[in-house]
């Protein structure tokens, strides 16, 4: 059995989610998910709703990091409630399957006659074929 996953977990797998915008329809519906279920759970909570709201329009890696240390401390103390806890926790361990099983795809790409090729993976792109014929 897994342990279960911890607020802190849950508000960087959601930053990070909301910052990427290649995710699938699959990954769009999961966040979207964990976002309504997390909105709901702080409604009538502003200080919370003004941290979910700066969780969705920081652009910069740091204010992201920073807003993301905001929604742990509020998403810790509504983790006590087991259902809640067990909500969330669920999302984000199923949005994590998603993103690992998108990551763990194999590329293959034959390349000939001193062709350039290209694998493009959400987080990087190789190029492939530079060092063909150099020895």
């Amino acid at each position: 059995m897994t342990e279960p996953i911890t607020a802190a977990a849950i508000a960087t797998i959601l930053v990070q989610e909301l910052a990427k915008s290649s995710a699938g329809e699959a990954g769009k519906k999961l966040v979207g998910d964990l976002w309504g279920a997390i909105a709901r759970r702080f409604k009538g909570n502003v200080a919370a709703e003004e941290t979910l709201a700066a969780v969705k329009a920081e652009q910069l890696p740091e204010a992201r990091q920073e807003a993301a240390r905001d929604l742990e401390t509020f998403l810790r103390r509504e983790m006590k409630d087991a259902g809640f806890a067990a909500e969330v926790g669920q999302l984000a361990q199923q949005i994590m399957n998603l993103d690992q099983s998108q990551r763990s795809t194999t590329m293959q790409q034959d390349i000939r006659d001193q062709g350039k090729g290209y694998q493009i993976q959400s987080d990087r792109i190789d190029r492939l074929g530079d060092d063909y014929g150099k020895s």
